[in-house]
């Protein structure tokens, strides 16, 4: 089976989706199996419920989607799930609350789960990344950027985030370790080839998604540096922003 063959069976949202919930299976040992699984499932049932409901208030009509299962299972890996279920579960319903709500030209800003979890990140420190060990996170990160055609901007917020690490660190007049920098068993994997790529807030044309994640890089170096509240949030919101008012225009 060719490329281009295997590409056509592989619908890119079933294929986050598949991989995400892949990522819960096989990480879900790392703080709890059960815990785990349980918080994940909450995520997943309130982020769907939630969409449907919106979506059938306003269109009258059933419509279940990938969509919000995604954000759902992103924000289970990213939220501790040792924290009481109904903190990742009133943290789904906000997601999906602000999907429907913080729109521009009737495409959302920033990527839900994102925006839900920087604002309950204010109250409940509940930050985990649990969702990124190596090499599957790796594999399947590959897997997802190539099928929704983002695996540029995957690739240049690594590099960026390197590059940008080190320049800050000569300017500062500190040694350089990279490992200090950009740990693979850390939530970088996951964070550049599932999050940052999220297809309705990330930008499609390879000059946008290049800008784009050059400056998700630049931002999320800048705030880990001045220690800026959640930033690695931060920076993906404001590269949700540049999308949905500049860059989601370069063709």
């Amino acid at each position: 089976m060719d490329l281009k063959t295997l590409e056509r069976h592989l619908d890119p949202y079933r294929t986050i989706f598949a991989a995400l919930a892949i990522l819960v299976l096989i990480n879900a040992q790392l703080l709890g199996f059960n815990d785990a699984i349980l918080s994940s499932l909450t995520a997943l049932i309130v982020s769907v419920a939630v969409d449907v409901i919106a979506t059938y208030i306003k269109t009258k009509k059933l419509i279940f989607s990938y969509g919000p299962a995604i954000s759902g299972l992103i924000l289970a890996l990213v939220f501790s799930p040792n924290l009481p279920l109904y903190y990742i579960a009133g943290t789904a319903f906000l997601a999906q609350a602000l999907k429907h709500v913080v729109r521009f030209n009737k495409n959302n800003i920033f990527n839900p789960a994102s925006l839900a979890m920087i604002i309950v990140f204010l109250f409940v420190p509940g930050e985990a990344w649990w969702g990124n060990k190596i090499p599957e996170a790796l594999i399947l990160g590959l897997i997802v950027s190539w099928r929704i055609k983002r695996l540029p901007a995957s690739i240049t917020f690594m590099i960026g985030y390197v590059i940008f690490s080190i320049l800050f660190g000569v300017a500062q007049g500190k040694a350089i370790i990279l490992q200090n920098y950009l740990d693979l068993s850390t939530a970088w994997v996951f964070f550049a080839f599932f999050m940052l790529i999220e297809p309705r807030t990330s930008p499609r044309a390879l000059k946008a998604q290049i800008i784009y994640a050059s400056l998700v890089a630049l931002i999320a170096v800048l705030a880990f540096a001045y220690s800026f509240y959640s930033p690695i949030l931060l920076a993906l919101l404001i590269g949700n922003a540049a999308t949905a008012f500049y860059l989601g225009k370069i063709r």
